[in-house]
């Protein structure tokens, strides 16, 4: 097919609807359309969509088998090789498959895969004070991050996000819409909680959901030595610290190694009384800074994580 038979074939997938469709020779096409996580590495796909519905997805698909050309899936883009946007393929935006509902009686819910990580908390939170475990980057697309696993501060205790998908509705390379989970298609079920980029487009979730958690410590300890000696101490310490089997899955720890400091953060799923009998600092030299917090309400932790994040 020519680019003239593409373009009429996209369009028509899409219903009908131009403005769901854009091609290189557009104005501002980079900028405004496929808006590349990382500007040291310009892609050019052959055509970004935007798809409204699973249908329509499938119907991109078909179009692109037919003329020869390679599919890549775009959910939020948080991508160092930008790879939602492929030079020479066709991406498909998702950002308008932003579907949620919540199921009182099981708690499952069903997300879209074109929602963020911060739409997903937000909507789980407010519809019952639910949630499901995942990273601190808000602007991360839960279609990607959830067929690759999901790692983030909770995942000790509650594991990855991928472990909480009970169901998905996925476009597959012939341009089927089919449905998996544990009991039918459990193959691909399998193969998409991990490597789902491989198989086809996840348009949809289905996830179990936990009860969001009421009590939350926050710490942050900061050590302003910058020699080897003294960093290389703190090091062994957190190690030695964190390696031990003891140590309660409700705590999570991270250790960051800067110019000027080093910063060991993480949070304590449970009580005050329980993270102070951790008496963490024992463990360590004497911080130069210590803080730590309690919070009661998970939302407003998760966006004041998000916060950190994209200020970093």
């Amino acid at each position: 097919m020519g680019n003239h038979t593409i373009t009429k074939c996209l369009v028509a997938a899409l219903g009908g609807y131009s403005n769901l469709v854009a091609f290189p020779s557009q104005a501002n096409f980079s900028s405004d359309t496929v808006r590349p996580y990382n500007l040291d590495y310009p892609v050019v796909p052959a055509a970004v969509t935007f798809p409204q519905a699973t249908q329509q997805v499938a119907s991109i698909v078909k179009c692109a088998f037919e003329s020869g050309y390679k599919v890549q899936a775009k959910s939020g883009g948080h991508s160092y090789g930008n790879y939602g946007s492929s030079t020479g393929e066709i991406s498909v935006n998702l950002r308008n498959m932003q579907q949620f509902d919540l199921d009182e009686s099981s708690n499952v819910a069903t997300v879209g895969a074109g929602l963020l990580l911060g739409d997903v908390s937000q909507l789980l939170y407010n519809a019952g004070r639910r949630f499901i475990p995942h990273g601190t980057c808000l602007q991360v697309g839960i279609g990607g991050h959830a067929t690759v696993g999901g790692a983030g501060p909770p995942s000790r205790l509650y594991q990855l996000t991928v472990d909480y998908i009970e169901e998905v509705e996925v476009v597959l390379a012939n341009a089927t819409i089919v449905r998996a989970s544990q009991t039918y298609n459990s193959d691909l079920f399998f193969a998409i909680r991990g490597a789902g980029a491989s198989f086809g487009i996840v348009t949809e979730f289905k996830f179990r959901t936990e009860a969001a958690p009421t009590q939350i410590i926050t710490y942050v300890y900061e050590w302003t030595a910058t020699d080897a000696a003294s960093r290389a101490q703190i090091f062994r310490s957190w190690q030695r610290w964190i390696s031990n089997s003891s140590l309660p899955r409700q705590l999570s720890s991270t250790l960051t190694i800067n110019p000027n400091t080093t910063i060991m953060a993480g949070a304590y799923f449970g009580s005050q009384q329980d993270f102070d009998s951790l008496q963490v600092l024992t463990q360590f030299p004497p911080a130069q800074v210590a803080n730590v917090q309690l919070f009661t309400n998970f939302l407003e932790l998760e966006q004041l994580w998000g916060q950190q994040i994209q200020d970093s």
